[in-house]
């Protein structure tokens, strides 16, 4: 098959949701800190985040840190899994699943 045929918006969103509960430790555990990705999402988002915010593709709410004192927060994702991690990170923020390609 072409890659672009086996991405599909529904095939993303069941691979993220089977990662969802484990991502973290990819995404933001050891790999991360070595890579500069956790003093990146610092600089660029704890620098920056104010007022009311919309995080497309917020995934498992890694950025959550440097979002606790927005004025209002908007968390959207491909994948239900990954918001429902966001969602102990960040219960108070407003969550909606879909597909920011539409």
């Amino acid at each position: 098959k072409c890659l672009t045929t086996m991405l599909t918006a529904e095939y993303s969103a069941n691979l993220y949701d089977g990662w969802a509960s484990k991502y973290d430790e990819l995404d933001g555990g050891v790999a991360a800190k070595v890579l500069g990705i956790e003093d990146m999402r610092k600089r660029y988002v704890g620098e920056n985040a104010r007022g009311a915010v919309l995080e497309v593709g917020a995934g498992t709410g890694l950025n959550a840190p440097w979002l606790r004192m927005v004025s209002s927060l908007t968390l959207v994702d491909l994948s239900e899994g990954m918001l429902a991690q966001a969602k102990i990170k960040l219960p108070d923020a407003k969550y909606y699943v879909a597909d920011a390609a539409n």
